[in-house]
C-alpha cells in the first residue's frame, strides 16, 4: 500500500523515474499482479527505456499463443506495442513479424506501415522498405513522414506528382513542428535528387529551423534553450582538440582494447561513410546504426 501511494504521489508530481522504482518493487513483490507490469510497461516506454518496456512486455503476453495474461487475444495495438518496443531494442526481424500481424489486422494505419518501412530499412531490406512506404502513401497521400523515409531510400522523377502534393501542405497551419521538420528535409531530398539545389537547400534549411524548435520544445538542447553560444563554444572545443597539430602528435598512440568504438556526429556530416570505410577493415565490425545516443541524449549531451 506504501509503494502504491508512493506511485501516485510521484506520478502526480511528475517524477516517471521515481514511478519506475515503485513500480519494480512491485512487481518483485507481487509477481503474479500483472497489472503492474503494464503500469511499468507504460512508464518505461514514457522514459525512453524501450528495452526494459520490451522485456517488461513479454512478461505479460504469450507470444506463442497471442495472448495477454488475463487470456484475452492480442490486439492490432498490442502487436504494434510490441514491434515497437522490439525494433528500439534492436530487434529489427521481431518487430516486422509483430507490425505484420498489426497490419493483418488493421491495414489502413499509415503510421504502421510507414514504422514498417523503417524497420525494413534498419536491416538494409530497401525493396520491403519502399513498398511498406508506398502502402503508407496510398492509405493516406498526405502523410508526411512517409515521404521523408521514402526519400532518404528512394528518389523521384522531376515532375513526380508528391512535389506538389508536399509543396501544398508548406502552408498548412494545422501541422506539427515534427511534421513541418520532415516536410523540409523530405523536399530537400528529393529536389537534391532531380538538381533543384536551390530549392533543396531553401527546404533543408526550413526544415533544419524546424527541427532546433522542436528539439528546443523536447529539450534537446546545447547549455539551454536556443544557445547559439553554447553551441559554437562547444564546436570550437572540438575543433582545438581535433586540430591538425593534435592528429600529428597522437599519429601513432593507438589502443589496444577491445571496447566498443562509437562515431556519432550530426545529420549529413559523413558518420555513416566512415563506419562503412572502418567496416571493411577485417578486424572490426560493424553495428550498424543505433537509438542509444538519443534514447539517452541527456546523460551524453554536452
Amino acid at each position: 500500500e506504501v509503494l502504491e501511494n508512493g506511485c501516485n504521489v510521484f506520478f502526480m508530481a511528475g517524477k516517471v523515474s521515481e514511478v519506475i522504482n515503485c513500480l519494480e518493487r512491485l512487481s518483485a513483490l507481487k509477481p503474479k499482479e500483472k497489472h503492474y507490469y503494464r503500469e511499468l510497461n507504460r512508464f518505461y516506454e514514457q522514459n525512453r527505456q524501450y528495452e526494459e518496456a520490451h522485456n517488461t512486455f513479454k512478461k505479460i503476453w504469450d507470444e506463442k499463443t497471442d495472448t495477454l495474461w488475463d487470456g484475452s487475444p492480442a490486439t492490432a495495438f498490442d502487436y504494434a506495442t510490441a514491434g515497437e518496443y522490439a525494433y528500439f531494442a534492436q530487434d529489427a526481424e521481431r518487430a516486422i513479424a509483430n507490425l505484420e500481424k498489426s497490419l493483418a489486422l488493421e491495414p489502413n494505419n499509415p503510421n504502421r506501415w510507414s514504422f514498417l518501412g523503417r524497420c525494413h530499412s534498419s536491416i538494409g531490406d530497401k525493396k520491403a522498405a519502399k513498398e511498406a512506404f508506398e502502402k503508407a502513401l496510398a492509405v493516406n497521400p498526405r502523410f508526411i513522414p512517409a515521404y521523408y523515409y521514402l526519400s532518404r531510400i528512394s528518389g523521384f522523377e522531376e515532375g513526380d506528382p508528391a512535389f506538389a502534393t508536399l509543396e501544398g501542405l508548406k502552408g498548412n497551419e494545422s501541422l506539427n513542428i515534427g511534421d513541418k521538420s520532415n516536410l523540409g528535409f523530405a523536399l530537400g531530398r528529393m529536389y537534391h535528387g532531380i538538381g533543384e539545389y536551390n530549392k533543396a537547400f531553401e527546404n533543408f534549411s526550413n526544415g533544419n529551423a524546424c527541427s532546433r524548435e522542436h528539439s528546443t520544445a523536447l529539450g534537446y538542447t546545447f547549455k539551454g534553450p536556443g544557445n547559439r553560444a553554447g553551441l559554437k563554444q562547444s564546436l570550437q572545443l572540438m575543433a582545438v582538440l581535433y586540430s591538425p597539430e593534435n592528429r600529428k602528435r597522437l599519429k601513432y598512440k593507438g589502443s589496444s582494447s577491445n571496447k566498443p568504438v562509437f562515431i556519432v556526429g550530426m545529420q549529413r556530416s559523413g558518420t555513416t561513410l566512415l563506419e562503412q570505410i572502418m567496416a571493411t577493415h577485417s578486424e572490426i565490425s560493424s553495428a550498424g546504426e543505433l537509438t542509444y545516443r538519443a534514447i539517452n541524449h541527456r546523460e551524453l549531451m554536452i
